[in-house]
């Protein structure tokens, strides 16, 4: 169980998120169920030394919590959509 202390606030961010990712895991058992597969993460990826640039578009709020986090905070980022990455690809 998950013993954090919230602010009604931050639960209310908090249960949204959870819903959030409920409707994707959602979406994704229904696409796999029809039929739908994903290709194996890093598949695509190139053997260059340097990560390439991308403009991805993130909410604010997201963006800005991340940045609390301090330095290093792209790579974080980067870090998550790795993990989630490889755990919807069935890599994990």
């Amino acid at each position: 169980m998950d013993d954090v202390k919230r602010t009604k606030a931050e639960e209310k961010v908090y249960a949204e998120l959870l819903t959030g990712l409920a409707a994707q895991e959602r979406w994704l058992r229904g696409f796999r169920d029809a039929g739908g597969s994903l290709p194996a993460f890093g598949a695509n990826r190139s053997n260059a030394a340097e990560p390439e640039d991308v403009e991805i578009e993130i909410d604010v709020d997201v963006a800005k919590w991340f940045k609390t986090l301090g330095p290093l905070h792209l790579s974080r980022m980067n870090a998550v959509l790795r993990v989630y990455a490889r755990e919807v690809s069935g890599q994990a």
